[in-house]
């Protein structure tokens, strides 16, 4: 059986490892619904798309320059 647990008090964390602990309760990780995302979805709309045009030139201008170097 599966529960997901909303901890109310800080004290019950060192009840829960100490139930851990007698091995009668078991912690197993579970993937956050962000990391399942892919970064572009996660990322998407932060800046706008005249502020990522802008920096994308400034890149592409910075590599030009780093080339004839």
């Amino acid at each position: 059986m599966n529960y997901e647990v909303k901890i109310l008090d800080e004290k019950v964390v060192k009840l829960l490892l100490y139930l851990e602990e007698m091995q009668l309760i078991q912690f197993t990780k579970k993937p956050s619904k962000k990391a399942d995302e892919p970064q572009k979805r996660s990322f998407g709309g932060r800046i706008s798309k005249e502020r990522a045009a802008d920096l994308h030139s400034q890149l592409k201008e910075m590599r030009e320059e780093w080339e004839r170097i």
